[in-house]
């Protein structure tokens, strides 16, 4: 797969003109989160805070085993359509088919989860047949996604998340002007309609295939990419929804629609800096230690100031925000919404350090440390419902990434006498995940 090159063309592509492409894959995930959040108010005063939890838990299961599905294969397939230089359906010929069928997996465990969380439900089985859907189509839609970034397409990256997300809020607004619902599966409904029309988008905004042979890359290769980029990719601590999971788990999903408010309202560090992150990786492993260092240095401060000032803000907008576009309803999601929001600032900063990280060759003590934190998230955020309640999450969010922040940042060469000790990452580690840039969780 010429995986040796994929280093130089991520350079070359940072300095005439990546970074533009950088700035509006984030300025894109902003405006993914915008709509999302102007959805959500409706959303919530539509279903009420028990059926908003029970929206919630079902997508929160799809999105979890869709991510567990796909692992690194959104990455591996955005790399390897690069290094060919083809088209995705070139590089990737009969891939794709057995990729399609092997998504099927995860949306049936979906499935057999959600039913098992809402067998005491009426409408049990139309809830799982939707969670399959919504799991299968989430996976899909990374798929399609990372085919489109492979073959440098941005800007359609930015139209098809953009348009995807823009008709699941167009429909939103309709049905809460038009006819107000307080059936749940009607919103899920709508969210696994928004799914299906980006990938069939998505697919249509790929290049025609030419049918050149010689493109097709080796399925062992990709496959082997797929595997270590799959604990790197999943970004366990703040992508795959566990805390929400474990909040439907453990309170029930009357908790879980009010967690899931706060979320919404305080998750933006993360979406800001995953753009930063995004950028730093190719930037540092284009540079000499020595000169790599002092740019990591102000990036990271640089980074650790963006967060600061957007957790500021968040608290002192969050309390008058979920008033006036929540209801009083949700008034309780305030309190555990100022613990996230210094929790979001920590795993946004993380982020950027891991970034670093990579770049100077220490990727398995970037993983471990993500993996330990998200076991100390689970058993924290169990311990902390039971002492304190919904509040017990935040308190375990601000404890676990606080600390994931401080372990990276330990395994980082911080000072210039030190270059010495960095070390080269592989080719296929320097491709940041795709999910990062595009992943798109509607909570």
């Amino acid at each position: 797969m010429k995986s040796g090159s994929v280093a130089g063309r991520l350079t070359r592509r940072l300095s005439v003109g990546g970074a533009r492409a950088i700035m509006s894959i984030a300025i894109a995930g902003v405006g993914v989160q915008v709509l999302t959040f102007l959805s959500g108010p409706l959303v919530a005063r539509m279903l009420g805070p028990d059926g908003r939890g029970l929206m919630v838990m079902v997508i929160v299961v799809a999105s979890l085993f869709s991510s567990l599905g796909v692992g690194g294969l959104p990455a591996a397939a955005s790399h390897a359509v690069g290094a060919s230089g083809g088209t995705a359906r070139d590089a990737l010929r009969g891939l794709l088919p057995l990729w399609t069928a092997g998504m099927i997996v995860p949306a049936v465990l979906a499935g057999g989860l959600t039913a098992a969380m809402v067998r005491n439900d009426d409408q049990w089985l139309l809830l799982t047949v939707l969670a399959v859907a919504v799991c299968f189509l989430q996976a899909l839609n990374y798929l399609v996604l990372a085919l489109l970034q492979g073959e440098g397409a941005v800007q359609r990256v930015n139209i098809q998340r953009i348009l995807g997300i823009g008709a699941y809020v167009a429909v939103i607004v309709v049905l809460f002007l038009v006819a107000p619902t307080e059936h749940a599966p009607t919103i899920i409904l709508t969210y696994a309609g928004s799914l299906a029309g980006g990938v069939i988008l998505g697919w249509f905004m790929l290049r025609r295939p030419s049918g050149d042979t010689d493109v097709a890359v080796s399925r062992s290769d990709v496959h082997l990419f797929a595997r270590r980029a799959w604990t790197s990719g999943l970004k366990p601590l703040d992508s795959l929804g566990l805390d929400q999971l474990l909040v439907g788990f453990v309170l029930g999903q009357t908790a879980l629609g009010i967690y899931a408010v706060s979320v919404s309202v305080t998750s933006l560090p993360i979406v800001a800096l995953s753009g930063v992150a995004l950028a730093l990786l190719p930037r540092l492993s284009s540079l000499s230690p020595d000169d790599s260092i002092g740019v990591m240095r102000r990036w990271v401060l640089a980074a650790g100031g963006l967060a600061v000032g957007m957790v500021l803000a968040i608290q002192l907008v969050l309390a008058p925000a979920i008033r006036i576009f929540f209801g009083d309803e949700f008034v309780p999601a305030i309190g555990v919404g100022r613990l996230l929001a210094v929790a979001w600032g920590f795993l946004a900063l993380r982020r950027v350090l891991t970034a670093a990280a990579q770049a100077q060759g220490k990727v398995a003590a970037a993983s471990i440390a993500e993996a330990v934190s998200t076991v100390l998230l689970v058993v924290g955020a169990y311990v902390g419902m039971k002492a304190y309640g919904i509040d017990g999450v935040g308190y375990a969010m601000i404890g676990v990434s606080a600390l994931c922040c401080a372990w990276i940042a330990a395994v980082i060469t911080w000072r210039t006498g030190d270059a010495g000790t960095i070390g080269s990452p592989e080719p296929d580690e320097l491709e940041p995940s795709v999910t990062d840039a595009v992943e798109h969780r509607l909570t």
